[in-house]
């Protein structure tokens, strides 16, 4: 399990966390799971999902792609960054939708014993870039202005009193988020921007077919 703090994170300091949106429930961690083998996405709840794609871009770094049957959007992308201890996210948000977020930062630590399945532990935090109209609806226009968001501060608290997160891991979740934030407001408070000083050698998908809604 990586447990050291982001690396590839602009150092610059760290910028107020606001606005802060938190929620009420306190759950343990959320764990997920990436078997390369069986190309399937095995979500918090158990379910089994079909990934359309797995890109090995390095050996702690992993690209993903995959259809989603939720009601609000119907394609998923991530890049999993194991070292950093990130997951960042597209939701392809179903046409006439509310928008909730354009880019979704999740704080994790990846276990990478097995190399072909990865198991990623969620550490609560969570960092957005979310249209600033609360009322923008998807597709969303190129020019929506956006602003950055960190949420569920309050849960990471919770848990950790709760005893349901150690003090390392909430330390590293703490020092991973400002870290991040830091290095986004760096590249104007824009996800994209801050991901192409990342190394990545790989992009967004140019286009997704969204999966039917169950």
């Amino acid at each position: 399990m990586s447990t050291s703090p982001a690396t590839s994170a602009s150092t610059a300091a760290a910028p107020a966390l606001s606005p802060i949106r938190s929620s009420q429930d306190t759950h343990p961690p959320k764990v997920e799971t990436f078997d390369l083998r069986e190309m399937v996405n095995t979500d918090p709840k158990g379910f089994r999902r079909n990934v359309d794609e797995f890109r090995t871009l390095t050996p702690s770094r992993l690209y993903m792609r995959r259809g989603m049957d939720h009601p609000k959007f119907g394609y998923l992308e991530s890049f999993l960054l194991a070292d950093e201890g990130l997951r960042i996210s597209i939701y392809h948000f179903r046409p006439g939708v509310k928008v909730e977020h354009q880019r979704y930062v999740d704080i994790v630590s990846i276990d990478r014993t097995d190399p072909q399945c990865w198991r990623m532990t969620d550490l609560y935090l969570d960092i957005l870039q979310a249209p600033t109209d609360p009322e923008a609806i998807a597709p969303l226009p190129v020019d929506a202005t956006t602003q950055i968001r960190v949420e569920d501060v309050d849960e990471l608290v919770a848990a950790h009193t709760q005893g349901l997160i150690s003090d390392e891991l909430t330390e590293f979740a703490i020092e991973t988020t400002l870290t991040a934030r830091a290095a986004i407001a760096a590249h104007g408070d824009n996800i994209d921007t801050w991901m192409q000083t990342l190394n990545l050698d790989a992009t967004w998908a140019d286009a997704v077919e969204l999966s039917p809604a169950t």
